[in-house]
């Protein structure tokens, strides 16, 4: 008799482990799937040639001309202090003898290795995998980042990139925060500004954290330890210190916009950026607007958090911090780069990632359970659907490249001299023929890779140096 009672909910238990172990196995085969053939695009399409500010900013140090000193490294590119990417693409170029491809592959690694993070992550919250989990994979191994896949400079885009991810992984977990959890998190956000001026922006918005454990550090049920509360005070001081010390005024670097209302419309096209670069330029300002009310929608869950318990006040906090921060970051970079015409740049959707990272683990965490699934789905299915239009955008960005560079090597093999290279690629490679000219100068005095055999006219002393980092 009890048998006979029992037997339907064991059916339905069992229906539901074969469910969530189908969700596994898929979730599992998207990621290595995603992995595999980005990191397969690289090899094949990434370039063996410096390219762009890779000649002026990361050469000098592979040539030897620049030692690897904290002068050195913490000089400013533009309007970014690299000290972190300076630093590992340095090491890589030691321990691959001088393969200019190696930062591209340590790209795919950590932006996989994120991903397998946020599955694990995501695990912890709700624990099990469902189908939509795919949606990190997908987001951050698809080909829309292609030009930072294929270019090693960007190597401190996917850093950025990662650093947002598991910043708002950190802040939602379910527990509550412990003195680990608050220093990793402290020291994501500050190694965030040594990889790019986006650090400054997000660390100083996120990092309005550590003031929400003080705030409800009396809470019955977020009471913190002593450390963990010593720890978030040391970071409300030392974030601060650390923008101020970082921060490289824009407009030594670019010219600010002038028109403004091409400004206001450069912002609110950048929201749709983390879309990609094609699909902002096709559909416009109505993707833009998918993105605010997405964001606008969970900031509104996250302040009622009507399905929420009350430990989760400081999560909801946090998630609500990353997606403002992002927002921000958006409005930064479309001001930054509005009056260079450059503000909707391909690569920036690497930075707006976490974005809807923070969405989705909001949604997880936060969203009336009907609409749960819906969110979560919708953003999955969405990445899944764009794939082909990250491919064909991705291919805009290498294809070119790649036969350009395909045709720099052969010549070099044909044994093209230097003048006639310089004039074959004249602004291909680098937008100054004269920092093009003394670079492979120098990497054909140093020996380094196909360089050392192009024919030379004149002897290297001719060469003028390479000017250091500006300070």
């Amino acid at each position: 008799m009890n048998t006979e009672s029992d037997s339907p909910a064991s059916g339905t238990l069992d229906s539901a482990e074969i469910e969530r172990r189908r969700a596994t196995r898929f979730v599992w085969a998207t990621w290595a799937l995603m992995t595999l053939v980005t990191g397969a695009m690289v090899y094949w399409l990434g370039i063996r040639i410096p390219f762009w500010d890779e000649w002026d900013a990361t050469v000098p140090f592979v040539t030897g001309e620049w030692p690897v000193t904290w002068s050195a490294l913490w000089g400013s590119h533009n309007e970014h202090r690299i000290v972190l990417p300076r630093l590992i693409l340095a090491g890589l170029d030691q321990l691959t003898d001088h393969n200019f491809r190696a930062g591209m592959f340590l790209t795919v690694a950590l932006l996989s290795a994120t991903s397998a993070a946020l599955l694990m992550f995501v695990r912890r919250l709700r624990g099990y995998w469902v189908w939509t989990d795919a949606f990190f994979p997908c987001l951050l191994l698809n080909w829309g980042h292609a030009e930072n896949l294929v270019w090693s400079f960007q190597l401190q885009f996917s850093l950025v990139c990662s650093f947002g991810c598991l910043a708002t992984a950190l802040m939602a977990d379910r527990e509550r925060p412990n003195a680990v959890k608050i220093a990793c998190l402290g020291a994501l956000l500050l190694l965030w500004p040594l990889c790019s001026a986006a650090g400054i922006i997000c660390g100083l918005i996120i990092g309005l954290f550590f003031a929400g454990c003080w705030y409800w550090r009396r809470e019955p049920e977020m009471v913190l330890s002593k450390p963990t509360l010593a720890l978030a005070a040391a970071m409300m001081v030392l974030i601060p210190i650390e923008s101020v010390l970082t921060f490289v005024p824009r407009s030594s670097i670019h010219k600010p916009a002038t028109d403004h209302l091409a400004l206001i419309r450069d912002i609110l096209l950048e929201f749709g950026m983390v879309f990609g670069q094609g699909i902002v330029r096709r559909v416009g300002i109505p993707v833009s607007l998918v993105c605010l009310g997405l964001s606008a929608l969970t900031l509104y869950w996250l302040w009622r958090g009507s399905e929420c318990m009350a430990t989760s006040r400081l999560a909801r906090w946090g998630l609500a911090l990353a997606i403002v921060a992002h927002l921000a970051l958006a409005c930064a970079l479309a001001w930054a780069r509005s009056g260079l015409g450059q503000a909707h740049a391909a690569r920036y959707t690497t930075l707006l990632a976490p974005l809807l990272v923070a969405i989705y683990l909001a949604a997880v965490r936060c969203a009336p359970v009907r609409v749960r699934p819906v969110v979560t789905g919708t953003l999955c299915v969405l990445q899944f659907v764009l794939a082909i239009a990250y491919a064909v955008s991705g291919r805009a960005v290498w294809e070119e490249r790649k036969i350009q560079a395909d045709a720099f090597e052969q010549d070099i093999e044909n044994g093209v001299p230097l003048a006639e290279l310089i004039e074959r690629y004249s602004g291909r490679f680098h937008p100054k023929d004269e920092v093009l000219t003394r670079e492979i100068r120098r990497l054909h005095a140093a020996q380094i890779g196909i360089f050392a055999k192009i024919p030379m006219e004149s002897p290297m002393a001719d060469a003028e140096p390479t000017p250091p980092p500006a300070q």
